[in-house]
Protein backbone atom coordinates (compact mmCIF):
# COMPACT_ATOMS: atom_id res chain seq x y z
CA UNK A 1 0.00 0.00 0.00
CA UNK A 2 1.50 3.53 -0.98
CA UNK A 3 0.95 6.45 1.37
CA UNK A 4 1.06 10.16 1.16
CA UNK A 5 4.42 11.29 0.48
CA UNK A 6 3.80 14.30 3.45
CA UNK A 7 4.53 11.33 5.82
CA UNK A 8 7.98 11.16 6.61
CA UNK A 9 9.65 8.88 9.37
CA UNK A 10 12.17 8.66 11.69
CA UNK A 11 14.40 6.15 11.11
CA UNK A 12 17.22 6.85 13.68
CA UNK A 13 18.16 3.01 13.60
CA UNK A 14 20.16 4.04 9.96
CA UNK A 15 23.16 5.00 12.50
CA UNK A 16 23.35 1.01 13.95
CA UNK A 17 22.75 -0.47 10.91
CA UNK A 18 24.69 0.50 8.46
CA UNK A 19 23.87 -2.14 5.96
CA UNK A 20 20.54 -0.67 5.44
CA UNK A 21 21.67 2.38 5.51
CA UNK A 22 23.78 1.66 1.86
CA UNK A 23 20.70 -0.42 1.12
CA UNK A 24 18.49 0.74 -2.35
CA UNK A 25 15.54 -0.91 -1.26
CA UNK A 26 14.89 -2.37 2.46
CA UNK A 27 12.12 -3.94 4.81
CA UNK A 28 11.72 -2.50 8.28
CA UNK A 29 10.00 -5.42 10.21
CA UNK A 30 9.22 -6.06 13.89
CA UNK A 31 8.46 -1.98 14.70
CA UNK A 32 5.92 -0.38 16.24
CA UNK A 33 5.29 2.45 13.40
CA UNK A 34 3.28 5.31 14.31
CA UNK A 35 1.85 6.72 10.76
CA UNK A 36 0.44 10.27 11.95
CA UNK A 37 -2.48 8.97 9.63
CA UNK A 38 -5.99 8.83 11.65
CA UNK A 39 -7.51 6.05 9.64
CA UNK A 40 -4.23 3.92 10.22
CA UNK A 41 -2.48 5.26 13.23
CA UNK A 42 -0.29 1.53 13.58
CA UNK A 43 1.59 -0.26 11.62
CA UNK A 44 4.09 -2.41 11.84
CA UNK A 45 6.56 -2.79 9.36
CA UNK A 46 7.46 -0.08 6.08
CA UNK A 47 9.27 -0.17 2.85
CA UNK A 48 11.98 2.38 1.46
CA UNK A 49 13.30 2.62 -1.74
CA UNK A 50 15.82 5.41 -3.10
CA UNK A 51 14.93 7.04 0.05
CA UNK A 52 11.10 7.13 -0.38
CA UNK A 53 8.47 5.74 1.78
CA UNK A 54 6.45 3.05 -0.55
CA UNK A 55 4.62 1.43 1.71
CA UNK A 56 3.65 0.68 5.37
CA UNK A 57 1.34 -1.92 7.42
CA UNK A 58 1.34 -5.13 8.16
CA UNK A 59 4.39 -7.04 7.70
CA UNK A 60 2.58 -9.21 4.89
CA UNK A 61 1.11 -5.93 3.07
CA UNK A 62 4.71 -4.44 3.25
CA UNK A 63 6.62 -7.89 1.86
CA UNK A 64 3.51 -8.03 -0.49
CA UNK A 65 4.33 -4.29 -2.18
CA UNK A 66 7.92 -4.85 -2.17
CA UNK A 67 9.87 -6.95 -4.99
CA UNK A 68 10.86 -10.21 -3.68
CA UNK A 69 14.12 -10.46 -2.81
CA UNK A 70 14.32 -7.43 -0.58
CA UNK A 71 16.42 -7.39 2.35
CA UNK A 72 15.09 -6.86 5.27
CA UNK A 73 15.82 -5.85 9.04
CA UNK A 74 14.16 -6.87 12.11
CA UNK A 75 13.77 -4.04 14.53
CA UNK A 76 12.88 -5.99 17.59
CA UNK A 77 9.89 -4.19 18.50
CA UNK A 78 11.68 -0.60 17.95
CA UNK A 79 9.26 2.64 17.72
CA UNK A 80 9.53 4.70 14.66
CA UNK A 81 7.19 8.12 14.31
CA UNK A 82 6.62 10.92 11.47
CA UNK A 83 10.04 12.75 11.34
CA UNK A 84 9.81 15.73 14.01
CA UNK A 85 11.17 18.51 11.44
CA UNK A 86 11.25 21.64 12.72
CA UNK A 87 13.22 24.17 11.19
CA UNK A 88 12.72 27.70 13.05
CA UNK A 89 14.46 29.73 14.64
CA UNK A 90 13.17 32.47 17.96
CA UNK A 91 15.10 35.22 16.28
CA UNK A 92 13.13 38.31 18.60
CA UNK A 93 14.22 36.13 21.58
CA UNK A 94 17.29 36.01 20.74
CA UNK A 95 17.68 39.53 20.05
CA UNK A 96 16.14 40.39 23.18
CA UNK A 97 18.10 38.10 24.78
CA UNK A 98 21.33 39.97 24.20
CA UNK A 99 19.58 42.87 26.39
CA UNK A 100 19.20 40.77 29.03
CA UNK A 101 21.52 39.39 32.57
CA UNK A 102 22.53 35.96 31.35
CA UNK A 103 22.32 33.91 34.16
CA UNK A 104 22.71 30.65 32.47
CA UNK A 105 25.86 28.60 34.36
CA UNK A 106 25.44 30.48 37.26
CA UNK A 107 26.36 27.61 40.40
CA UNK A 108 25.38 29.48 43.20
CA UNK A 109 22.60 32.21 44.31
CA UNK A 110 25.49 34.68 45.50
CA UNK A 111 26.74 34.46 41.63
CA UNK A 112 23.27 34.73 40.05
CA UNK A 113 22.75 38.10 42.16
CA UNK A 114 26.15 39.32 41.44
CA UNK A 115 25.22 38.96 37.64
CA UNK A 116 21.58 40.90 38.41
CA UNK A 117 23.57 43.72 40.11
CA UNK A 118 25.48 43.83 37.47
CA UNK A 119 22.89 44.18 35.40
CA UNK A 120 21.51 46.84 37.45
CA UNK A 121 24.99 49.30 37.77
CA UNK A 122 24.83 49.04 33.87
CA UNK A 123 21.05 50.08 33.55
CA UNK A 124 21.74 52.77 36.37
CA UNK A 125 25.24 53.77 34.63
CA UNK A 126 23.34 54.27 31.56
CA UNK A 127 20.66 56.57 33.06
CA UNK A 128 18.46 53.55 31.77
CA UNK A 129 15.15 53.13 33.64
CA UNK A 130 12.61 50.32 33.45
CA UNK A 131 12.63 46.58 33.88
CA UNK A 132 16.21 44.54 34.65
CA UNK A 133 15.24 41.07 32.30
CA UNK A 134 16.96 38.43 32.54
CA UNK A 135 16.86 34.77 31.57
CA UNK A 136 18.84 30.93 32.67
CA UNK A 137 19.01 30.83 36.40
CA UNK A 138 18.35 27.07 37.88
CA UNK A 139 17.84 26.23 41.46
CA UNK A 140 18.67 22.84 41.11
CA UNK A 141 22.36 23.82 39.58
CA UNK A 142 22.66 25.70 43.27
CA UNK A 143 24.32 23.93 46.53
CA UNK A 144 21.24 23.04 48.86
CA UNK A 145 18.17 21.55 48.73
CA UNK A 146 16.99 23.02 45.29
CA UNK A 147 14.19 25.28 46.96
CA UNK A 148 13.38 28.39 44.61
CA UNK A 149 14.54 31.53 45.33
CA UNK A 150 12.56 34.40 46.86
CA UNK A 151 11.57 38.12 46.06
CA UNK A 152 13.63 39.03 49.06
CA UNK A 153 16.82 37.57 47.57
CA UNK A 154 16.50 40.02 44.47
CA UNK A 155 15.85 42.76 46.77
CA UNK A 156 18.93 42.63 47.93
CA UNK A 157 20.89 43.58 44.86
CA UNK A 158 18.24 45.60 42.88
CA UNK A 159 17.37 48.83 44.18
CA UNK A 160 14.34 50.71 42.76
CA UNK A 161 14.29 48.49 39.47
CA UNK A 162 11.80 45.85 38.85
CA UNK A 163 13.66 42.82 37.84
CA UNK A 164 11.67 40.23 36.38
CA UNK A 165 14.15 36.89 35.64
CA UNK A 166 12.94 33.65 33.59
CA UNK A 167 13.91 30.46 34.44
CA UNK A 168 16.60 28.00 32.48
CA UNK A 169 13.00 26.19 30.95
CA UNK A 170 11.06 29.48 30.84
CA UNK A 171 8.39 27.32 33.19
CA UNK A 172 9.17 29.67 36.24
CA UNK A 173 9.92 33.61 36.67
CA UNK A 174 11.38 35.41 39.71
CA UNK A 175 10.47 38.54 40.49
CA UNK A 176 11.44 41.43 43.17
CA UNK A 177 9.25 42.83 45.34
CA UNK A 178 9.02 46.33 43.00
CA UNK A 179 8.18 44.09 40.20
CA UNK A 180 5.32 42.45 42.38
CA UNK A 181 4.12 46.08 43.26
CA UNK A 182 4.09 47.39 40.08
CA UNK A 183 2.10 44.26 39.08
CA UNK A 184 -0.34 44.99 41.87
CA UNK A 185 0.13 41.48 43.67
CA UNK A 186 0.31 40.88 47.52
CA UNK A 187 -0.42 38.70 49.65
CA UNK A 188 -3.98 39.05 49.23
CA UNK A 189 -3.92 38.34 45.29
CA UNK A 190 -5.96 34.96 44.87
CA UNK A 191 -4.28 32.36 42.73
CA UNK A 192 -5.66 32.60 39.08
CA UNK A 193 -8.25 30.46 37.51
CA UNK A 194 -5.71 26.98 36.66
Amino acid sequence: MRIRSSILLALSMLAVAPRAAEARSMLWTDAVIWTGDPGRPWAEALWVEDGLLRAVGSEAEVRAAAPAGTPALALGGAFICPGLIDAHAHVLGFGLGLSRVDLVGARTLEETLARVADGVATAAAEERGGWIEGRGWDQNDWPGDGAFPTAADLDRVSGEYPVSLSRIDGHAIWVNRRALELAGITADTPDPPG
